[in-house]
């Protein structure tokens, strides 16, 4: 309901400023005037129509998808962008974006999994723009030669998004594995190239939770892990967190996010 009246809005704000432009020239210049006026400026009107045109098509295109946004209806969704995207190929990068986070909201990440063999079988360079969201299952079942694999396979893409997230991952396999030295060097090398404050936390506490270790890491655990004392005192590491929920990376890690908030800022935080 709350789609359709926008729809309307939408359309009677469009349409209402047309007409204030059209009838703009006859109340300020008359009539005679306004003739001229429109006989120099017609290309308005059809610049107006066609964009009133085009995006009531778009909207037309895509009203179930966003009847089904509306309704919460995340199965119809679900099986209405597999229909486009599985069956017919009609592959698009937002559709693909809003089919995983359906599966994720489902708790149906055996169906990422599904989907990511279907795209490797049609241009294995849809799975390299979705790294995080494709290594989603490798993580939820802690497989580590399986996530070693697909992010070792995801770090060496040029193209590849989220590379500091992408090798962080690569990096947890190997722990995991306790490939020990292997992962030191991982971590260390990202641990100048981001900003992100959930990113450096969880570099420094994997970091921290190597055991044994050099100066060097030392330095770089004690630099992140101060740097973040002196920026997120009190509240504001909850409320810098909460800018991140929405990431499906965050949202996966949020036990081990909050271990690690822990570690570096008392047992007070979540």
């Amino acid at each position: 309901m709350k789609f359709r009246i926008l729809f309307a809005l939408f359309n009677f704000v469009i349409i209402a400023a047309f007409a204030l432009i059209v009838l703009m020239p006859v109340l300020v210049l008359g009539w005679e005037y306004s003739q001229v006026f429109w006989r120099g400026n017609w290309p308005v009107a059809i610049v107006f129509a066609a964009v009133l045109g085009g995006l009531n098509t778009y909207f037309g295109i895509n009203w179930r998808l966003f009847t089904l946004l509306e309704r919460e209806d995340w199965q119809g969704l679900i099986d209405h962008l597999e229909q486009k995207t599985v069956v017919r190929n009609r592959l698009r990068r937002q559709r693909l974006r809003m089919l995983i986070n359906a599966y994720v909201v489902t708790g149906a990440s055996e169906k990422i999994t599904e989907l990511e063999i279907r795209l490797r079988e049609i241009d294995p360079a849809w799975v390299a723009r979705f790294p995080l969201e494709f290594g989603i299952p490798y993580l939820l079942k802690n497989d580590a030669p399986a996530m070693e694999q697909f992010f070792g396979e995801m770090k060496e893409r040029s193209n590849c998004p989220e590379p500091v997230w992408v090798r962080w991952n690569y990096g947890f396999a190997l722990i995991l594995q306790q490939k020990f030295d292997e992962a030191r060097a991982v971590l260390m090398s990202i641990a100048d190239e981001t900003r992100n404050p959930v990113q450096q936390l969880l570099i420094a506490y994997l970091l921290d939770n190597l055991g044994t270790y050099d100066e060097g890491v030392r330095s770089v655990v004690d630099k992140l892990k101060s740097s973040l004392q002196s920026r997120y005192h009190g509240d504001r590491w909850e409320h810098e967190l909460e800018r991140h929920r929405s990431d499906l990376q965050v949202l996966v890690l949020s036990k081990m996010i909050g271990d690690a908030a822990r570690w570096a800022f008392g047992p007070g935080e979540a």
